[in-house]
């Protein structure tokens, strides 16, 4: 199973899918408090990484140097190192432009194509369907870099 991983400043989310269905999602809110960002998110992605055993992980994280989910990526990094699993970064371009013929403008736009895809989405409360339906396309992409490497 390859692992897709949405890195935000206030929300983290991870989904699995094995025959493009759903086996494994979960999300969960970063700590707004500094002190307890490595340590409770450390834990969490380690639950994460052992809960889903991938063989790898894709992670899309738009991000700035230095911010929030740089620091979040770093974590992921190192949690995923201890377990041996290789993280792949995707951009904002891989994926809006990966998902469909055409490019996706929106992330509204990235929603509605995932839930076509996953209806199961939409039963999921409304403030984690984005993101879920980020990592999601996340791991389809990996899947397919799996399956037909770029490089």
């Amino acid at each position: 199973m390859i692992l897709g991983i949405k890195l935000g400043r206030r929300l983290v989310a991870a989904a699995g899918l094995d025959d493009e269905r759903f086996i494994f999602r979960d999300s969960r809110f970063v700590p707004s408090r500094q002190a307890m960002l490595g340590p409770a998110m450390g834990r969490y992605l380690t639950q994460v990484l052992t809960a889903a055993a991938p063989a790898a992980v894709y992670c899309y994280a738009p991000t700035e140097a230095h911010s929030l989910t740089e620091q979040l990526f770093a974590l992921l990094e190192v949690q995923a190192a201890r377990l041996a699993i290789p993280v792949k970064r995707l951009t904002k371009f891989d994926i809006f432009t990966s998902f469909g013929v055409l490019p996706l403008r929106a992330r509204d736009d990235l929603l509605a194509q995932a839930q076509l895809l996953w209806p199961d989405l939409t039963e999921m409360k409304k403030h984690r369907q984005l993101a879920l339906a980020e990592a999601a396309v996340a791991a389809l992409v990996g899947d397919l870099r799996q399956a037909w490497p770029t490089e």
